[in-house]
């Protein structure tokens, strides 16, 4: 008998000994206590801080001189208008914190409640995008409650967002920088704002479409001040001057208004790693009315000393203002018969010598013209059919530039199409189209079939159709009307729809004679 309650009361201790330490037994429990008042969050999650002590300091003391030393070292950029969304990048604190420093300066002008952040998994696979409802984040300098409230109403409007408790075991377990290098940031710039972390991992666009609209409700319809970071870095392992190249690629893209010129650009940039983050960033800015501004672009050599491989960093926000609208005189761009003869040999000699050979061929004509800002697409057709047709709706580089981009794009790029190969080139007939400034239309009676292109958008759908394609099919104005809401992926008649805007344009368009090659 007391054998056997030596052996009960054993039993009992081990017991007490293990709930003991399933209470208190480290940081890596789900279901510890997170602070003192575990009652008042309905979730008992945590992001760890892998990271610190490796990736940046985990002294306090260091860590929020190193930040401040950051901030104050940024230079005065002035700016109309609220930071809504900001762009940094993730590298470890010593290289990358210097220009992450220029976004969270721009940014502490406002209070902020909530911070979302969009970052992704470089090492993790999951089919949706990872969201944690509630817990907290640590840091070095103290833990970051998740916004439940938030979190909840993202989680709610999109069913793409989703948590699976191995993810972030997996995540606690091996760290991930593209999310976790800004959380010592946001603690420190705004000390009492909650925070709502949002991992990306290999989703389709139209997951990102719609991940872009959640959070672009929550931030027009929400009471709260948030702030959306983005988190990614540009080129990796270039030596600097590569770099530098691949760098201009990426952030022409990124401060494009239009998302399709950012997935071309991010395609042949070979940089950013956080395409998916800055695509939803992108939709999101476009969906608001957002404009950009580059703050600051950088790169770790100009830490290291190493110029031989470096990692591109850029600083970008966007602000509250509306885009400016256009001013200038209304008609068709004029260029000369013999500047259209020089532009279709260009195209031409471009998508030669891109195919032929995977290089890009240099403009240096001097007229004024090379250095405009202009609305282009470049079509090519092989025996009367399409075979490739890629434009920018409006200008943000120079045409000497865009030309050639574009001939490459339209050549080897369409999605619609296999790219073309070195024996199909002589059999191509090459259109060029210039387009003017865009105009909004208060009347469908402003657009006159045969000058006007249209571009219809409601949403995140948009659709443009150039002003000839509209005289090659002999539609009238209700036709056209239809078939560009169709191009949008809207109802023929959304063009009816007060919330849709119909925008029109004016082109020059010339083309090569009958038969292909000049």
């Amino acid at each position: 008998m007391n054998q056997l309650s030596r052996k009960t009361r054993l039993f009992f201790l081990l017991i007490i000994i293990l709930n003991s330490s399933c209470l208190s037994g480290g940081k890596k429990s789900e279901e510890r206590s997170l602070d003192k008042n575990p009652n008042k969050r309905k979730y008992n999650m945590e992001i760890d801080d892998v990271l610190a002590g490796r990736w940046y300091t985990a002294n306090p003391k260091d860590l929020k001189e190193e930040l401040q030393k950051y901030l104050d070292g940024t230079d005065t950029i002035s700016f109309n208008n609220e930071v809504k969304i900001g762009l940094v990048p993730h590298a470890g604190l010593i290289y990358s914190g210097p220009v992450a420093a220029y976004t969270y300066k721009a940014a502490s002008k406002r209070k902020i409640d909530t911070v979302i952040i969009l970052g992704f998994f470089h090492r993790i696979f999951y089919d949706k995008i990872f969201l944690l409802p509630g817990g907290i984040v640590k840091t070095p300098l103290g833990d970051i409650e998740i916004d439940e409230d938030i979190s909840g109403k993202i989680s709610k409007i999109c069913s793409k967002f989703a948590y699976d408790s191995s993810v972030l075991r997996k995540l606690n377990s091996e760290g991930e920088n593209s999310l976790e290098l800004n959380f010592p940031f946001i603690k420190h710039v705004f000390p009492d704002a909650k925070i709502v972390p949002i991992y990306y991992a290999q989703n389709d666009y139209q997951t990102l479409i719609e991940s872009a609209n959640a959070i672009a409700t929550i931030l027009k319809e929400s009471n709260k001040e948030i702030l959306l970071i983005v988190s990614s870095d540009l080129s990796h392992f270039n030596n600097s001057k590569v770099a530098d190249s691949l760098d201009n690629i990426t952030l022409e893209g990124i401060l494009s208004e239009d998302p399709k010129v950012w997935n071309i650009k991010c395609a042949n940039s070979q940089g950013a790693c956080g395409k998916d983050p800055i695509t939803v960033a992108k939709l999101i800015s476009q969906l608001l009315g957002y404009k950009s501004l580059l703050l600051k672009h950088s790169h770790s050599g100009k830490v290291s000393g190493d110029n031989s491989q470096v990692v591109g960093y850029g600083s970008i926000i966007w602000t509250g203002e509306k885009l400016e609208k256009k001013t200038a005189e209304k008609g068709a761009i004029e260029v000369s018969d013999e500047l259209k003869t020089r532009m279709l040999s260009y195209v031409r000699k471009s998508i030669n010598e891109y195919v032929k050979n995977g290089k890009k061929i240099k403009i240096d004509d001097q007229e004024d013209i090379w250095n405009k800002n202009l609305g282009l697409f470049v079509t090519l057709k092989k025996a009367g059919n399409l075979r490739g047709c890629i434009g920018y709706i409006e200008g943000y580089q120079a045409l000497r530039n865009s030309l050639v981009d574009l001939s490459i794009a339209a050549s080897t790029k369409d999605p619609r199409f296999e790219p073309i190969n070195k024996d199909e080139i002589d059999s191509l007939h090459i259109e060029i189209s210039i387009l003017s400034p865009i105009y909004d239309v208060n009347d469908v009676k402003e657009i006159k079939v045969g000058r006007d292109g249209i571009i219809i958008k409601k949403g995140f759908y948009q659709g443009l159709l150039l002003p000839q394609v509209a005289t090659e099919y002999g539609w009238d104005l209700e036709t056209f009307l239809e078939h560009t809401c169709e191009k949008a992926g809207l109802s023929s008649d959304s063009w009816k729809d007060k919330k849709t805007q119909i925008k029109r344009f004016s082109a020059t368009i010339f083309q090569e004679k009958e038969g292909g090659k000049k």
